[in-house]
């Protein structure tokens, strides 16, 4: 493989689709670049004791219809920290996988 493929096949940003309880459809779940991820991590650490708000972040970042496009935006993590507990744990988790958060990660962005 050469530079430029290289780089085109590690910018591409991959979506999956989950079934989550409580849903009506699958739901689309993008992967986050470098740039996000550092966005998100750095959020995180500006708001370790504020679990649903970390967990809202995530959401809204990688929730995306089928093409990768975000249908959420910041403003939305109010009313993605009202969702039903259920959906937001398991968007939370499917999110946090597909990005490579591990179990580490997670409880150390939490402070646990």
């Amino acid at each position: 493989m050469n530079r430029e493929a290289f780089i085109e096949a590690a910018k591409r940003l991959n979506v999956a689709s989950f079934s989550v309880d409580g849903m009506p459809e699958d739901v689309y779940i993008r992967h986050l670049d470098g740039i996000e991820r550092n966005e998100f991590e750095t959020f995180c650490h500006e708001h370790k004791s504020n679990n649903i708000g970390i967990m809202a972040k995530l959401i809204s970042m990688c929730v995306s219809g089928p093409s990768g496009e975000q249908i959420f935006t910041v403003d939305d993590m109010p009313e993605i920290e009202k969702f039903n507990a259920t959906v937001l744990m398991e968007l939370f988790e499917h999110a946090s996988r597909l990005n490579a958060l591990t179990d580490d990660d997670k409880n150390e962005i939490m402070g646990n």
